[in-house]
Parts: structure tokens; sequence; C-alpha cells
């Protein structure tokens, strides 16, 4: 199955939450790199595995983000795929009073789930 059969075949779900952040951040529109999601790794697709990596990123004043890392995962062959996701997402950077400020412990739910 070739990369782009694996995208498609593939629906990656992508939610995430602010913990202990009075500012939030959002997705931006000019920062959608990966419009796709994560790449689905292919013996896991060959092998019809799932799965959930939550991994917890800080979002810079410039929208990036930094400190990427895993929280929990159901299968540990993912998260590379999912560290790497993190590592090129892009948001507006969260505000307060309209200055743009460092938004600490962003927590990305990504789902790795198998079309039926």
């Amino acid at each position: 199955m070739s990369s782009l059969t694996t995208r498609i075949a593939v629906l990656a779900l992508l939610t995430t939450s602010t913990l202990l952040s009075s500012a939030h951040a959002e997705p931006s529109d000019l920062g959608a790199p990966i419009p796709r999601g994560p790449i689905y790794p292919s013996d896991m697709v060959k092998k019809n595995v799932e799965a959930v990596v939550v991994v917890k990123t800080d979002i810079d004043t410039e929208g990036h983000t930094t400190g990427c890392h895993i929280v929990s995962t159901t299968n540990a062959e993912f998260n590379s795929s999912a560290l790497d996701y993190c590592r090129k997402a892009r948001y507006s950077p969260a505000t307060k009073n309209g200055i743009p400020v460092v938004e600490h412990d962003k927590t990305m739910s990504i789902r790795y789930k198998l079309n039926e």
C-alpha cells in the first residue's frame, strides 16, 4: 500500500484541549503543513492495529510547538508518528491583552483509526 493510499485509507482524528492555561491557541489557517494528519505506520495498517497517543506540548509566541512528549499511548509503535506530527503542527499563538504568549501544557489526543 502506497503512502498516499495509506493516508487516504486512514482516519486520524486530532483533538486538542488546554490544561492550566488562561489563554488558548487555535489551529491556524496558515499553519496547516500536515492537513491529512499524522502518518499511519504502514506495518500497523497491515496488522489492522489502531491506537490513541496523547502528546503534551507548549506553543510558543509564533505558534510553533516546543517540548513535545508522550503522556500516554495504547501502542508504542505509533509514538514516533505522533511526535513527528506534534513537532510539525502550527497554531495561531495564544494571546493575553492582544499580545502573543506562550501556552503551556497543550494536550493533543491523536487517534489512529482505520476506515471501516
